[in-house]
């Protein structure tokens, strides 16, 4: 969207604030942002929830990675996302439940069941 720029406001903004990054760039709190500048969105806000098909070594999994990202599989298409939520059970631990964040590489058409 080149030409479009997006200027945050309100009273909790510090308009004199300005931030020097490693490379020795200065960004002001007052100067609009260039939308085009933007870096590619790392999710989407769009959740999916499943209670089925959870697989019992997924606690393993997020042991060994926290924060990376998972693909799944919904309607037979490849889906991408980031656990925000995952309930276990304590009796045999194993997932009941899990709560994806979706990665922006999705299609959200693929989540539609015709």
């Amino acid at each position: 969207m080149p030409g479009y720029e997006l200027k945050l406001t309100g009273f909790l903004k510090n308009i004199s604030l300005i931030t020097v990054d490693l490379s020795g760039k200065r960004v002001s709190e007052r100067d609009p942002i260039e939308i085009s500048n933007l870096p590619k969105p790392l999710f989407i806000p769009e959740y999916y929830e499943t209670t089925q098909g959870v697989a019992s070594e997924l606690v393993s999994v997020l042991d060994s990675n926290p924060y990376g990202d998972m693909t799944f599989t919904v309607n037979n298409k490849q889906a991408f996302a980031f656990i925000s939520n995952l309930k276990v059970s304590l009796a045999n631990e194993k997932p009941e439940e899990l709560k994806l964040l979706l990665s922006a590489d999705n299609n959200l058409a693929d989540f539609v069941r015709f």
